[in-house]
Formats: structure tokens, C-alpha cells, sequence
């Protein structure tokens, strides 16, 4: 997972051990909205790592966000867009300009463009089951609703936004759109 034991034991972040197995599954649907929003910027850590996971777990253990906002406690946002030339996912950690009142130090500036977006939020978790409820939520906004809805991916910066030290473990999922 990337960080050690005992920076896991410091911040009990949402890091999973494994996933068990259900031959059932029954996982609730996020609840979803559409929403224009205008440009704002992120200013975000650059993944060095090819699992996002690996990056939030080291994100929160290193106390990142508390260092980049100057303590406070603020919304974290996971930015992604996949990267043809390369054939990977360009994937970023931080948090919105506004709010990066500490160290910078490590972090770029990404401008995210304004539009339409769907917003998906999802079913309050636990610690243990969170990332599958992301995992869930993802897949089924790529094989359920995006189709049935008329709507596409428009290209743009997928993000996804939550409060770590809030332990609501509930997450939200913009995805910028177009009209097929």
C-alpha cells in the first residue's frame, strides 16, 4: 500500500487491507445531480504511482492536505485524465487555490474547466468497505448511466472530492460532459 504500519495507526485512514469476496453484491446507486460550474484551480501533488489508491494512502499519511491548506481542513480533490500519448492515467491530489494557504512546495497548479458536470455522490461507507464503494460507483456510472443518458465524457478533468478527516467516507464524482 505504500506507507508503513505505523503511519496507518497515526491517521486511520480509509486504506484497504483487501476486498472480500460477495458473489452478491448489493450496492446501493449514488445519488446524482447535473451541475455548471465555473473554471476554478487545483493545486495538487503529481502522482508518482500507476494505482491511485497507493497515492491517497500516502497523501493522507504524510499529511498533505493539512500542509498545503496551513493546518485547516479542507475538501481534497483526486483529478484525472487519461493520457493517450502515454497510455496512463494522469492522476493529481490536492486541494482548490482558495484554500492552499500553507506549503507548496511538490504541487502545480491544474485548471479545471468549467461546464456541465454530473455530480455522484456516494453512500456513506465504513472505514473498511470505502474503497469498494468508490469502485462500485465508478464502474457504474461507466456501464449504467452514462449509457442510458445521452450524455458523454467530454474529455475534460475527472475529479473526485471528500473531507478524509471528517470519516464520513462518502465521496463525490464529477464528471465533466457532453450531449451525444
Amino acid at each position: 500500500h505504500n506507507i508503513l504500519p505505523t503511519q496507518f495507526r497515526e491517521v486511520s485512514c480509509s486504506l484497504r487491507l483487501y476486498e472480500p469476496f460477495d458473489p452478491d453484491p448489493a450496492e446501493p446507486t449514488p445519488a446524482v445531480s447535473l451541475a455548471f460550474l465555473q473554471d476554478f484551480t487545483l493545486i495538487v501533488y503529481p502522482s508518482d504511482l500507476h494505482f491511485p489508491p497507493h497515492f491517497w494512502n500516502r497523501y493522507n499519511a504524510e499529511g498533505r492536505s493539512a500542509r498545503l491548506s496551513g493546518g485547516r481542513i479542507v475538501e481534497d480533490y483526486g483529478a484525472m485524465r487519461w493520457d493517450p500519448q502515454k497510455n496512463r492515467l494522469d492522476y493529481f491530489i490536492g486541494i482548490r487555490e482558495e484554500d492552499a494557504t500553507g506549503d507548496r512546495t511538490g504541487t502545480v497548479e491544474l485548471s479545471i474547466k468549467g461546464g456541465l458536470y454530473a455530480l455522484f455522490d456516494t453512500a456513506p461507507a465504513g472505514q473498511h468497505d470505502f474503497v469498494a464503494t468508490i469502485r462500485h460507483t465508478w464502474d457504474w456510472i461507466g456501464a449504467v448511466w452514462l449509457p442510458q443518458t445521452g450524455y458523454r465524457r467530454s474529455g475534460g478533468f475527472e475529479l473526485e472530492s471528500y473531507v478524509e478527516s471528517g470519516r464520513d467516507y462518502s465521496e463525490r464524482i464529477y464528471i465533466p460532459l457532453i450531449k451525444e
